[in-house]
């Protein structure tokens, strides 16, 4: 009694009321409820004081403010009714329910006593009930037997409300204002129980505890609350007609204006209703296959009703837009429902198969010839005429989400999506396919728009995205102990062989002479990539059998047989300058193909039967003509395919013998050296030579430099000897390069490579496009030649291509034209416009452990001592005496724009940060030196300091470029960066403290850098993090760093104003 006194003081604090509260609960659950079931009215009087408003006075929220002290007597309430009713205690339980205030919540539903009153009083009739619902919730919250006791009381006062019986007999109660403001304050009492319910009965279930067990419903209470819940569902009148916000998906519960209870919120209230009820452990394993079967459909057709809403003639267009955010999202709110039913209980194959079907019929637009009937009450005008095409994003969303919930459905939607694509790709694939708007429809003649794919070939590539979506989610693990863990890898195995078959299938039956418009980047590399996943997934056995079935494999060997019959009569080097075409083989099916092959375990690919050295390397010869040949776009998917196919298959051969060391020196040494590196013992390449002066002769020699760094990679990443053959080889161009630069600059030539540094390859392809005559490029560039300033380009990109793909961080490879989101500007290792799989674990290669260290100290070791016993003057290291003189330094350092130089930079901003990190003793000196070698030409010319303000209007777009000022800004980016990591470190900040007569220098060119407002700003950075050296060590270099940093002041970004202010500040202190 001492303790409900404390409670009930009203002078007491608000800590003395937490403290008595749990002290009444803990003695409750040590001593059992037996000695407090005389109290048991007084104990509900006390905490009724801090639960539920006082009589009479009634402001909106009382006793519901945001003080701790309701909730702990919430908590307190549930805590003693779990103990009292396990105790078969009902005092407490009977005392809740008689109370007025608990029963005034009855009186407050129905819609006679709604009322059209507005303002504070409708706010007060909602308090009342929140109040109420807020004990009811608590009751919930103690677990069985209060739970079961409580659905008896509550139900069959409440689900009338919730669904009128005979509302065509009565069509004011269910159609006017009142009744809809009661359904939904109905709804709103019954999700509150539900969410209560659901948070015990999923912590019970977590913990193994029985207090929150399921098996709570009666059946016939958990049918009368479906039939309640799905008696609106779908909506039978437009849920966005009035403009008014209505449509809500997650609606705040308790809204105290009138005006927010519209038909859009009880759609939205009901769909979470089902949501929450199916969520709820050991429900849906009580409910009939019968009304599971009902709730399937109801849900299904919310989804295609939501997102097929007409627009009105009068609506404008951000009304549309409105109405179409508020449809899409019930659509998503439906589909949440179908996924709690089918991801907890065990309705999953009555998802898959009554969900499933309409919903990829409606995605793949295979029902447009059905018309949509219009929603009741919907003026004529906006009835659309093809309704059918608007809810294919909602119907693709849902499959897509269905498919992540069960192995079933899984299973299901892949078949389903398959079947789609397979019907949809001979269209899509046609000329004129591609045209077609995808947005948001323009008007119709009666005003309406249609949302979704307007042409086939978006249609399918939004297949395919699907598609891959899926494959990408039979992948993800399975928690420990779900329902959906067991037997996930085979459920998924089988939906996954029959899409690759049937795609791989139809791509293959496609006639070549139709198929012009399957060139499209697009859309060939959508579907290589479903092709490629879904062969990669596979088990060994499964790709083994699709490898007999397909004839993949078969496919390749007949195109190189007829490469090599077309190609007869040309001489091997001619053949290398300009490839044969491939008669009979669309761009798509040689796609496919390749994708095919790059997706192949070890195991299968070196077990096909029929398979000899001489064939393979045919085969490979062939696909290597296809990754340099000159596409019908720039960056076409071809190309790149065919060289990860190429890549991919000789790193997985086995056995690792004298063979594969035979069909390895014949492609590089016949095939990819000529290209790129010469001959051996040429000293110009002559099939180089050719290749420049085609049509697009300096994309297809790129394109053969990428396919020399994906094929190396590949024998790198398996220790293949001839992986360091090749970097050995492109260490002895840069030495010649570098010899010949020395020579050129003591001649007094133009410097032709050093430009290379500053801006890539992409002067140099600019001029090979607008005159492709080798003797108007000799007399542009100088002396070195065109070939050459292209040449040393490649093989510096070369060392950082090997050492890591651009995409790694994101398991892609970022193709040109794509941002790897990491900063850097680097080339990807194909020429493909789209994403590429990266060549690693993920696609079984065979790596090496440690590969990438072991790379780039063998590497970084080779380069470091051929730029030691260059011509390169020493490093000062004494400091400078004033600001001229450390800029003097800087500028001697700068302007020896190394090829060896440039090919470190490229492999310092490669390397992982572990394995550089532990190489910052070698590589830290030459760090500075590489930087300033890059900035050199770009602040020597006044020209690239006054366009670079209007190039730089986004970083991270002029990164994502891919080669000339791209690739520049990445190599920048990523040796300031070296620099500021150095600095954040004990050991780097010892290190950095000899190197700043080059670093200072190098971080204030960096902050000048006009085309990169993230450089700029992570100089900034860098001269920040300088004050944290001996102050004796930076002092000399003071009035020239605040001197660059007052010019940054100024500078038209605001990050790099403020992290220039930063570091003048601290320079200053």
């Amino acid at each position: 009694m001492e303790v409900l006194t404390a409670l009930s003081a009203e002078a007491k604090r608000a800590q003395a009321k937490l403290d008595s509260l749990s002290v009444l609960a803990t003695c409750a659950q040590r001593w059992g409820f037996g000695p407090l079931v005389g109290n048991a009215s007084a104990i509900w009087g006390a905490l009724k004081a801090e639960l539920l408003p006082t009589p009479g006075v009634e402001p909106p929220g009382v006793g519901l403010g945001g003080n701790e002290v309701p909730l702990a007597a919430a908590q307190c309430l549930s805590r003693l009714l779990q103990v009292s009713c396990k105790e078969d205690h009902w005092e407490l339980l009977e005392a809740v329910w008689e109370d007025v205030a608990v029963q005034d919540l009855f009186a407050c539903l129905p819609a006679e006593g709604v009322g059209e009153a507005g303002g504070a009083a409708f706010a007060r009739r909602v308090a009342r009930v929140r109040a109420a619902t807020t004990v009811l919730a608590a009751v919930c919250q103690a677990g069985e037997p209060a739970t079961s006791r409580l659905h008896s009381l509550v139900m069959p006062k409440v689900l009338p409300l919730a669904a009128p019986a005979a509302p065509a007999a009565q069509p004011s109660l269910s159609n006017d204002g009142n009744a809809l403001v009661a359904r939904c304050l109905a709804l709103q009492v019954l999700l509150s129980l539900l969410q209560a319910e659901k948070g015990v009965t999923t912590a019970a279930a977590g913990s193994g505890s029985e207090s929150g067990s399921s098996g709570s419903w009666q059946p016939q209470l958990l049918h009368d609350l479906l039939q309640a819940v799905l008696w609106g569902l779908p909506p039978t009148s437009d849920i966005s007609s009035s403009g008014d916000g209505d449509g809500e998906t997650q609606p705040e519960l308790w809204a105290a204006e009138r005006s927010l209870y519209s038909p859009g919120r009880e759609a939205a209230l009901r769909l979470r209703v089902l949501q929450t009820l199916f969520s709820i452990p050991g429900t849906s394993d009580q409910l009939p296959g019968a009304q599971a079967q009902a709730a399937v459909d109801a849900l299904v057709a919310c989804i295609l009703r939501a997102s097929s809403s007409a627009f009105a003639p009068s609506q404008s267009q951000q009304q549309q837009q409105q109405q179409l955010g508020e449809a899409g999202g019930l659509a998503g709110a439906a589909t949440a429902a179908l996924c709690a039913l089918a991801g907890v209980g065990p309705h999953a194959e009555l998802v898959a198969q009554r969900a499933l079907r309409p919903l990829a019929a409606a995605a793949a637009g295979t029902a447009s010839g059905q018309p949509v009937p219009a929603p009741a009450g919907a003026p004529a005008a906006s009835v659309q005429p093809a309704a059918a095409a608007a809810p294919k994003r909602a119907a693709l969303a849902a499959v897509k989400a269905l498919a992540g919930c069960h192995p079933a459905c899984r299973r299901e939607a892949l078949s389903l999506l398959g079947s789609a694509i397979h019907q949809l790709l001979p269209a899509a694939v046609s000329p004129g396919a591609g045209t077609g708007s995808s947005a948001l429809e323009q008007a119709d003649g009666q005003g309406c728009a249609v949302l979704g794919p307007s042409s086939p070939q978006e249609l399918l590539e939004e297949l395919l995205g699907a598609a891959r979506e899926v494959l990408a989610a039979a992948l993800a693990p399975q928690p420990a102990g779900e329902p959906a863990a067991a037997g996930a890898a085979e459920a998924a195995a089988e939906g996954v062989d029959p899409l690759a078959r049937g795609l791989f299938q139809a791509v293959m039956a496609l006639p070549s002479k139709e198929v012009p418009h399957a060139a499209d980047d697009k859309l060939v590399g959508a579907v290589a990539s479903t092709i490629f996943q879904a062969v990669c997934i596979a088990s060994e056995p499964a790709q083994q059998s699709f490898l007999e079935d397909s004839g993949a494999i078969t496919h390749l060997q007949s195109a190189a047989a007829a490469r090599a019959r077309a190609a007869a009569s040309v001489t091997a080097g001619q053949a290398a300058a300009a490839p044969a075409h491939v008669e009979g083989a669309a761009p798509l099916q040689m796609t496919a193909c390749s994708a095919v092959l790059a997706a192949l375990r070890p195991a299968v690919l070196s077990a096909h039967a029929g398979m000899s050295v001489g064939q393979l390397e045919s085969l490979l010869a062939m696909l290597l003509s296809q990754a340099v040949e000159p596409q019908p776009c720039a960056g076409s998917s071809p190309a790149g395919w065919a060289a990860l196919a190429v890549a991919s298959t000789l790193n997985k051969w086995r056995p690792d013998g004298p063979e594969l060391h035979k069909v390895i020196h014949c492609l590089l040494e016949r095939h990819l050296f000529p290209l790129t590196m010469g001959a051996p013992g040429a000293p110009e390449p002559d099939t180089a030579a050719a290749l420049l002066a085609g049509p697009q002769g300096a994309a297809s020699l790129r394109s053969a430099w990428a396919c020399l760094a994906l094929v190396t990679r590949g024998l790198v990443m398996r220790a293949h000897p001839a992986g360091d053959g090749v970097l050995a080889g492109a260490l002895g161009l840069l030495r010649d390069a570098e010899l010949a630069e020395t020579e050129d600059a003591s001649a007094g030539g133009a410097g032709a490579i050093a430009s290379v540094a500053e801006g890539g390859a992409e002067g140099v392809e600019v001029l090979m496009l607008e005159s492709t005559a080798p003797d108007a490029m000799h007399a542009a560039t100088g002396p070195a030649g065109g070939h050459r300033l292209l040449q040393v380009a490649e093989v510096a990109r070369l060392f950082g291509a090997v050492l890591t793909s651009p995409g790694q961080q994101q398991g892609v490879s970022q193709l040109p034209g794509t941002s790897n989101g990491s900063g850097s500007g680097r080339e990807s290792l194909t020429t493909a416009a789209l994403a590429l799989p990266d060549l690693g674990p993920q696609m079984h290669a065979v790596v090496k452990p440690l590969w990438q260290q072991r790379l780039f100290t063998v590497q970084s070791g080779a380069l470091l001592g051929a730029l030691q016993s260059s011509s390169l003057p020493p490093s000062p290291s004494q400091p400078p005496s004033s600001a001229t003189t450390a800029t003097a330094a800087a500028q001697s350092a700068a302007a020896t724009a190394s090829p060896l130089a440039l090919a470190l930079a490229h492999l310092l901003d490669a390397a992982p940060p572990g394995v550089l990190r532990a190489a910052w003793p070698q590589v830290l000196p030459w760090v500075p030196r590489c930087l300033a070698a890059l900035l050199a030409e770009g602040q020597a010319g006044p020209q690239t300091a006054t366009a670079g303000i209007e190039q730089e209007g986004s970083s991270a777009s002029q990164a994502a470029a891919g080669g000339g000022r791209g690739e520049e800004q990445g190599l920048v980016l990523g040796l300031v960066d070296v620099m500021c990591e150095a600095l954040m470190a004990e050991e780097g900040r010892q290190q950095m403290e000899g190197l700043l007569l080059q670093a200072v220098p190098a971080l204030l060119a960096a902050l000048q850098y006009r085309s990169s407002a993230q450089v700029r700003e992570r100089a900034a950075q860098g001269l920040l993090l300088l004050v944290q050296l001996p102050y004796a060590a930076i002092h000399p270099y003071r009035e020239e760093v605040l001197g660059g940093l007052v010019a940054a002041l100024d500078d038209n970004r605001r990050a790099v104003r403020l992290q220039a202010a930063q570091a003048r500040q601290a320079w200053l202190v």
